[in-house]
């Protein structure tokens, strides 16, 4: 067995429940998406094109109100920007474990 088939086979069972939950976020969404009066496809569709988990479930009352695109932008940079820090912090915390893994080993 070659590495990658070890690593995943270690992986998975540890990601089984965070993929369980996405799961139940996900058929929780479409039967919103659903009982409002959108079409069964729209959930896939905005799943596969929506980064942001929450922004989907904002879209579905900005998809059933009169429409305001500044409102829905402006609501989608607010929930999106989040991101922006935990990016930051992931590239900062690996930064200062480079630092600190030349300064001990070099």
């Amino acid at each position: 067995m070659n590495t990658r088939s070890n690593a995943l086979k270690h992986a998975f069972p540890l990601t089984i429940p965070v993929m369980a939950g996405y799961v139940f976020l996900g058929i929780t969404y479409g039967v919103l998406m659903v009982s409002k009066g959108m079409p069964s496809f729209l959930p896939v569709l905005t799943a596969a094109v929506v980064y942001t988990g929450s922004m989907e479930f904002l879209l579905t009352g900005i998809l059933i109100s009169s429409f305001n695109p500044a409102a829905a932008f402006i609501t989608a940079i607010a929930v999106g920007s989040r991101h922006l820090f935990y990016g930051l912090s992931m590239a900062l915390g690996t930064a200062l474990y480079m630092f600190l893994v030349q300064a001990v080993f070099v």
